[in-house]
């Protein structure tokens, strides 16, 4: 019972700071996921429903990276992302 309370919830969420640290895409997609339940059972149902659509927005991002239809380009202000069928 505890390992469900406690350690579990724990584990991921240091599965979440090494997706973060690491930059780990779909590490961090799957953490964002599994963390979404503990977020509605929490009764933080603001992040939740913005989970959903972080985790919709950065699956199409990470489809159009990977498949080389967005171009990444580095500012000193941040990143942009360039489609590149425009």
């Amino acid at each position: 019972m505890w390992i469900d309370v406690f350690i579990k919830p724990v584990l991921l969420m240091m599965v979440f700071v090494r997706a973060e640290r690491e930059a780990d895409w779909p590490l961090h997609l799957w953490a964002v996921a599994k963390m979404n339940s503990y977020f509605f059972a929490a009764g933080h149902c603001n992040y939740a429903r913005y989970d959903f659509c972080l985790l919709d927005w950065t699956r199409y991002i990470v489809y159009l990276l990977f498949n080389q239809h967005l171009l990444e380009h580095q500012t000193p202000k941040g990143q942009t992302y360039i489609l590149l069928n425009q």
